[in-house]
């Protein structure tokens, strides 16, 4: 009967063993006969034979050091080349308790040395406690790009929008001043909250209203076009000047026809209009088409007045800024062109709430919008979902480890799952990675701790990750609570969470009697 999991994929329930000594792999196969079928190999080149042949339903590869033709060593070198490890985790069965030998292994890749003798309850532990651990990655990685698929039509659009966009912003902020790239946040905020909770939002969807913001992003994206010895004049431009700086808004417009992939994103639309008449008025005064009245869109006109508040409260090479009190006072007195009697009645009806947001950032972040700021701190405290939901789906793995955690690097976040039995655990449960290592590492003895440092901090992780290492191994000491000095074995499992591109990492801890 073909076994699979909930992916319709098939189980992986083989072990390959690669031993020149049958009885050796008589032992190991009465160990996990219960639970695993096996393929067999009496050394290294046949079981590379052995992997080609039967790979997509291995749970992991056990082998022997010292064999004819082909030993352990040289076929573990040869696996790490083909990134087997990464997929299929490896085991080291030997006899041979030289130190060389064991680091040699760790560093092609091997997630565990057992030596022989085998102890049978141990290599069960160790051995199944990992490949539960692989297998989980595998159903969060398979969630993941099912989830992915669904949404793949719209994210490739999204993507592609990005991309072109960031490009082009980036290349803008080269030739702008230094508020550019906060001031199109603030600018996306503004739009969005005026359009969501007043009458110019009136008939359109919150799906909509969100392509509209999108949209405005791009409204200064034209000034890639417009030198920088105009784009950042302290003083007052000449009328020559004047006239170069409007033509942005038309080259905007053309650039953003230009990107072919943007025109498959709802947001194009918004996107094109705006960054072309974002300097339109009410009465027919703005430019570059002198639009008049209704005759400008009401995204144009949030995107025009959003726009001139920031400018006038924010700080410029040619000014300073305005209080918000008197911005509001130009703008109504159409000190800064003549706007909709609506669209004004609907700004003053959330400007308070909006220089809230000035006054809380104090013009130098990016605006955050009303609650924003607490929800963004307590996101980068939480651990990713589905980095805990990994630890939810290796339970099995528990009772074999006397720790386990859960942490995204990038964010400095972590979730601790099982720590009842670690009493050396200081560090408060909603602090941070950094918090915990610091904790671990004052109860490490003092010789330890550059070691301990060296392999666990959360630079080092990051860049043991960016050199290609996949997982970081330590054999150290540590102080319990009561005093005891206790030998403990940890693991660190790197990955990369495919949703967000953060870097999250599971801890591994137990004891070593």
């Amino acid at each position: 009967m073909r076994m699979e999991n909930k992916h319709g994929e098939p189980e992986k329930r083989c072990i390959l063993l690669v031993d020149d000594d049958f009885i050796n792999r008589e032992v190991v196969k009465n160990i996990f006969s219960s639970e695993y079928t096996f393929e067999e190999a009496e050394n290294g080149r046949e079981g590379l034979r052995k992997l080609e042949q039967h790979s997509c339903k291995l749970a992991a590869i056990l082998a022997d050091v010292t064999m004819p033709e082909m030993d352990g060593l040289e076929m573990l070198r040869i696996l790490r080349q083909r990134g087997i490890p990464e997929r299929i985790p490896v085991f080291l069965i030997t006899s041979n308790d030289e130190l060389s030998i064991t680091r040699a292994a760790y560093e092609l890749g091997v997630m565990d040395v057992i030596l022989k003798p085998v102890t049978p309850f141990v290599v069960q532990r160790r051995v199944q406690s990992v490949i539960e651990l692989f297998h989980a990655r595998e159903a969060l990685s398979a969630t993941v790009q099912g989830q992915q698929q669904k949404l793949r039509e719209n994210a490739d659009t999204i993507d592609a929008l990005h991309r072109t966009t960031i490009q082009a912003l980036a290349s803008a902020i080269e030739f702008r001043d230094m508020e550019s790239g906060e001031h199109t946040n603030r600018i996306y905020e503004v739009t969005k909250y005026l359009l969501s909770n007043t009458a110019m939002g009136e008939g359109f969807t919150a799906e909509e209203i969100e392509n509209m913001a999108v949209g405005s992003i791009m409204h200064d994206i034209g000034k890639i076009a417009i030198s920088d010895v105009i784009l950042n004049k302290p003083g007052k431009l000449t009328a020559r000047e004047y006239e170069i700086m409007k033509q942005h808004t038309i080259k905007g417009a053309v650039l953003l026809e230009n990107l072919a992939k943007t025109q498959e994103h709802p947001a194009y639309r918004y996107a094109v209009d705006i960054a072309r008449h974002h300097h339109e008025r009410w009465d027919g005064n703005g430019y570059p088409d002198g639009l008049k009245g209704d005759q400008i869109t009401p995204w144009a006109q949030v995107v025009s007045i959003a726009d001139v508040y920031d400018a006038l409260v924010s700080p410029r090479v040619y000014k300073k800024a305005f209080s918000a009190d008197k911005a509001v006072e130009m703008i109504c007195g159409g000190q800064c062109g003549v706007f909709a009697p609506k669209l004004l009645a609907c700004f003053r009806q959330v400007e308070p709430q909006i220089r809230m947001w000035y006054a809380d950032t104090a013009g130098k972040d990016a605006l955050k919008g009303p609650g924003r700021a607490d929800q963004t701190e307590k996101k980068i405290l939480e651990p990713s979902k589905e980095l805990i939901d990994v630890l939810l789906l290796t339970a099995a793995v528990q009772s074999a480890y006397d720790m386990i955690i859960s942490a995204n690097l990038t964010q400095n976040s972590f979730h601790m799952i099982d720590y009842d039995r670690f009493q050396t655990q200081r560090a408060e449960r909603d602090g941070t990675f950094d918090d915990l290592i610091a904790a671990g590492l004052s109860s490490v003895p003092e010789q330890q701790r550059r070691s301990f440092s060296d392999s666990f901090s959360r630079q080092s992780l990051m860049r043991a990750y960016a050199q290609g290492k996949k997982s970081v191994r330590l054999e150290h000491s540590q102080y319990a609570d009561d005093g005891r000095l206790l030998h403990v074995e940890t693991s660190v499992l790197l990955m990369e969470d495919p949703r967000t591109g953060d870097l999250c990492e599971i801890t591994l801890s137990r004891y070593i009697n």
